[in-house]
């Protein structure tokens, strides 16, 4: 039997974290390039908002996670053309896009962040 379907929990936003040893060259994406709002500098950790309800965190711990193999950060927009050309612009070798991908039905770019992240920047649908 199948237990029935809790009702969505109340989240009010969402954190992705990511790992560099260089504060600051692992923020100049997100505050110098694409110019988001640091909501929060915790000395070792700098918190920016992407959107009202999330973030994208940059963190120097030392008791961390030494590879970004395996994480996308994908960041919804309409404008995925302007934002490629600002990133491409910034120095940001392009890996993919932008384009159409009728495989997952999204128009997307593919680059990789100063700390070797892969961040795509895509909208859904053609």
């Amino acid at each position: 039997m199948t237990p029935p379907k809790a009702s969505m929990p109340v989240i009010d936003g969402m954190v992705v974290f990511t790992y560099t040893d260089d504060l600051k060259a692992g923020c100049r994406l997100w505050e110098e390039v694409l110019g988001f709002e640091c909501a929060i500098d915790q000395g070792v950790c700098r918190i920016f908002r992407t959107s009202p309800g999330s973030y994208v965190g940059v963190c120097t711990m030392q008791d961390r996670p030494r590879s970004p193999v395996g994480v996308t950060i994908s960041l919804l927009t309409e404008k995925v053309d302007e934002l490629a050309q600002t990133v491409a612009e910034a120095g940001y070798e392009i890996v993919f896009g932008p384009a159409y991908s009728e495989q997952f039905d999204v128009y997307s770019c593919i680059f990789l962040n100063d700390d070797g992240y892969r961040c795509e920047i895509q909208r859904f649908g053609k």
